[in-house]
């Protein structure tokens, strides 16, 4: 049809296990370099290097899940992968060491659910794939 088909991925559970009172959370990025890349046939090992390949994500609770979208399909566009901007968070980084950046938000954050997405984008056979994912909620 014309109207778009929105492909969504979810995380088992309605609330993080992570909760913060802060509405302007402090987190600390830590990457390593790795030459093992044994077995990685798809390209699914987190290659990441700061936080600029990461998405801040506001998440939309059903239930007993935590939803985002990743995509959207339709007959005159075709389709599109990736995250919907309207459920992106806007954050700062800075270069604390090499390796290690410290994140916060540019602005305070509303109480609900978030996580920290692997913005990578790959695709295996069409699909999105998501790499990792870190959630934590706003109390």
């Amino acid at each position: 049809g014309i109207a778009p088909i929105k492909t969504k991925s979810s995380i088992n559970g309605s609330t993080s296990n992570f909760q913060i009172e802060d509405v302007l959370p402090v987190f600390y990025f830590y990457f390593t370099k790795s030459s093992d890349d044994v077995g990685d046939i798809y390209g699914l090992k987190n290659k990441s290097a700061s936080p600029n390949e990461y998405v801040l994500i506001k998440l939309n609770v059903k239930q007993n899940s935590r939803v985002f979208i990743t995509g959207k399909t339709n007959t005159l566009s075709g389709n599109t992968s990736g995250f919907d901007e309207k459920q992106q968070v806007e954050f700062n980084f800075e270069k604390v060491k090499p390796g290690i950046y410290k994140v916060t938000p540019k602005k305070p954050l509303l109480k609900g659910e978030y996580c920290f997405v692997d913005a990578d984008g790959s695709t295996v056979m069409g699909m999105f794939m998501i790499k990792k994912v870190y959630g934590f909620g706003i109390k």
